[in-house]
């Protein structure tokens, strides 16, 4: 993993509406990398230059996988909302490539809405028997 695939990774989850294939282990594989050289360096004027742009690559870096963890919560919102209006199990297609805590709160959130929607319709049929 490196900056430029974490990039792509980002312009992917931005662009489509699935999600994508997450190397959650590779990511942090790679920031660690960067914090330990970051903190291996010295400050010496040639190694401080370094340090500097390791600096911006470990910065730029973590916010690319803010910003595909943002895009990544709203398919898995999406989806279980979708999911929930319509009945179908939990287990559809879209949680093919979730990571195990995207699944649980997609698993957490259908539940939720399901419970939601059941409570609302119970609510207009009360509603409707009165009139």
């Amino acid at each position: 993993m490196d900056i430029e695939e974490l990039y792509a990774l980002l312009n992917m989850e931005r662009r489509t509406k699935s999600l994508q294939r997450f190397p959650e282990k590779e990511i942090k594989q790679y920031l660690s990398r960067l914090r330990a050289i970051q903190r291996k360096l010295l400050m010496s004027e040639e190694e401080w230059k370094r340090r500097r742009r390791v600096e911006e690559e470990l910065e730029m870096a973590e916010n690319y996988v803010r910003d595909i963890i943002k895009f990544r919560a709203r398919k898995v919102a999406n989806c279980a909302i979708f999911a929930s209006l319509v009945s179908m199990s939990p287990l559809v297609s879209c949680t093919k490539d979730m990571t195990d805590g995207e699944r649980e709160i997609f698993l957490n959130l259908c539940e939720h809405l399901r419970m939601i929607y059941k409570k609302l319709v119970s609510e207009e049929v009360q509603k409707n028997d009165k009139h």
